[in-house]
This record gives C-alpha cells, structure tokens and sequence, in this order.
C-alpha cells in the first residue's frame, strides 16, 4: 500500500499483506482502514501503517464509506453495516439493512445527512437506506473530535485550531423521521509555533528548530524577505511588525548597516504568544569585481575577499571595476577613490607578483 502526498512523493507503508483488498478509506485522523474480501476482514492503521484494529466476522467487505462522524459503512456481501466510531478489535458491524441473497454490495457512499447509498452488480438499480434512528454531522469536525452517533454528542481534545464554523447536525428515530438544528463553534488552539522559517538571502546559523527562537546571518544584502511557516493555521504571524501570511515571503525589510533584529511574532487563536527573532548583520562589500584582462580566481563571491589573476605577457597595465553593495559606500583601489561602478585608473604592473589592495567603506568610516 502506498501513501501519496499531495506533492506527488510516494510513500510504501509497510502494514500486513493483504489478500484480496477491495476497499479504502481514511479517517479525520488520517488512519487508514482498508477492507480484505478474501480475508473477510477489515484492518485499520496508522498513517505510518501500524496496524491498530482488525475486524473480523464480515461476510464479503468490498467498498468502504465514511460518515462525518467516523462511522465506517461496508458494502459487504449481501447487506450494508456500519462500524460504529471509536469500534475496537473484536466489535461487530451492524447491518442497516435486510440481506438479500439476489444482491451482492460493491459500493458504498454516505451523505451528509447520513442517507446510505449502495450499488450491486447485479442489480440495476441504487439502494439507499434512511437511517433509523441515531446522529449525523456536517461538515466534518476538526480534527480530534469525535461526534457520537447514538447520544449526538461532540467530545475529544482538539488536534488544531478552526476557525468558527456552523454544523449541522440530523437526528433520526426508529421510523426514519428527521429532525435538525445547528451548532456554531471555533476551535481555539494555544499552539505558537512555526514549522519552518526561512530567508532570502544568507543562511540562517543553525537548523530551524520550532523551540529555538533566536536566528542569526550575516548578509551584504541592502534588505531581506523572511518567510515564516504556521504550524496551526489558525494561528497568525507578524513580521517585522507586518501582517505576513504563512509559508509567504514578507516585505522586503530594509537593513542598516551592522546588526539589524527582526522579530516574527506567532499569536495563537487562543492569545498565546510566541517571539522568534532573526538577527541579521549587514556588513560592508562587493556586489562585483571585475579586471579587464586576465580572469579571477576564484569566481568573484561577496564573502571571499582574496583573488589572484594571471595575465599574458605584453600586459604592463590593468583596470579594476569594484561595485560596492551599496551605492552610498566609498571604494578606493590602491587607496585612489573611485565612484562604485567605474573602472580604476590604469594600475601599472610590474614583473611578477603585484598586490592590489581594494577597500569599501560607509561615508562615515566604516569598513
């Protein structure tokens, strides 16, 4: 069996071996229960594969349904069941309709309003069965809360926040009459944390971590995009002290010279607080380097500050090109300043080595 990310990556996992399985279908808790006709069993697992439940005592389980409350309907054999939510090994399925021995069930859906729908194939026609008596909800609750088909209760601890949201819940009594009502409710969570954080330039000290809260990076960069990701949606997350949405780069920030401190500020749905901070130094440097004969070695890098160049014989002078990463920085050859981004003066050469020194620094001295 293979689980498939929504990116496309695929995942074997490595549950039993089945016979002859025929049906699928997955949890709001992502386990995955998968029907066994040969086996005349259904298995549910985690979403890592292990196996947690097995249900034996079915007659043919083909398709595979499930309700808005976790309950699991089964096209099985000559009838339609249901394993209630919250069935352990050992349970039985509850057949919601007579069997009929001119009909086999392959199919199996459910609505919101928990009207069960199933297809033979040998039978033209679609069976639906009206609940007779008991709960159903929609749409799904979040994640952790489970609705109980028989009382129409909602309980359990929430995996994540929601936002606010309007359910509709369907009671039925034993002679398939209907009634129905709402409830509106938001799931607060006090979960603060980012999945990941990320920059646009530089990189950042150590592997994001969501309990380590301070970052920092050296950069030549005149700004930086810092790209926070949620790990609870309903979460919220400033940067900079602007509005970012998650897994979205921010404004560019503009960085003076130095250190510069970003804060990114998760608040949870419930008011938690969480502070992480990016410190980015900016230093002083080249965005460029070039010579107009001969080539550098190594390829120019702003953070590499030693170049060497062999140029051919005849060649008894050469110019140097110097763009500083900011246009108000001072850049001096040989000590002789030059406007960032104009060639030096000629540089006369002589036999064998010469050193060429170049410097960049601020208006105010800064180097």
């Amino acid at each position: 069996m293979k689980k498939i990310a929504a990116n496309g990556t695929q995942t074997t996992l490595f549950g039993p071996k089945f016979s002859y399985p025929t049906g699928l279908v997955v949890d709001n808790l992502g386990n995955v229960f998968v029907a066994d006709y040969a086996a005349k069993t259904i298995v549910k697992l985690s979403a890592t594969g292990q196996v947690l439940e097995t249900f034996t005592g079915l007659a043919r389980p083909h398709g595979l349904a499930m309700d808005n409350g976790g309950n699991l309907l089964i096209a099985d054999g000559n009838s339609i069941k249901v394993l209630y939510a919250g069935s352990v090994s050992g349970a039985s399925a509850v057949a919601l309709n007579a069997q009929q021995a001119t009909v086999f069930y392959e199919g199996v859906a459910v609505d919101a309003q928990g009207i069960v729908y199933g297809t033979s194939n040998n039978v033209s026609n679609l069976t639906y069965v009206i609940p007779k008596g008991g709960f159903f909800i929609t749409p799904a609750l979040p994640s952790g809360l489970t609705f109980d088909h028989n009382t129409g209760i909602i309980s359990g601890t929430p995996l994540e926040g929601s936002a606010e949201k309007t359910y509709t819940v369907y009671g039925y009594d034993a002679g398939n009459n209907r009634v129905s009502g709402t409830v509106t409710f938001k799931v607060n969570s006090p979960n603060a944390d980012l999945a990941d954080l990320s920059i646009s330039v530089g990189t950042l000290n150590k592997a994001f971590d969501p309990a380590v809260l301070e970052y920092e990076t050296s950069v030549i960069n005149s700004s930086i995009n810092i790209t926070p990701t949620l790990s609870d949606f309903s979460a919220t997350v400033t940067v900079n002290g602007n509005a970012t949405a998650s897994a979205t780069a921010s404004t560019a920030i503009t960085l003076n010279e130095g250190l510069n401190t970003i804060p990114v500020v998760v608040t949870a749905s419930d008011g938690t607080v969480k502070t992480y901070t990016v410190k980015v130094t900016r230093t002083i440097g080249l965005n460029s380097l070039a010579i107009n004969s001969g080539t550098l070695a190594p390829v120019f890098n702003p953070t590499e500050v030693t170049y060497t160049a062999i140029v051919q014989p005849g060649i008894s002078n050469l110019e140097v090109t110097a763009v500083a990463n900011d246009p108000n920085y001072i850049v001096k050859i040989n000590t002789i300043a030059i406007p960032t981004g104009s060639s030096s003066a000629n540089i006369a050469l002589d036999y064998g080595l010469n050193t060429l020194s170049i410097e960049v620094s601020s208006a105010d001295g800064l180097m």
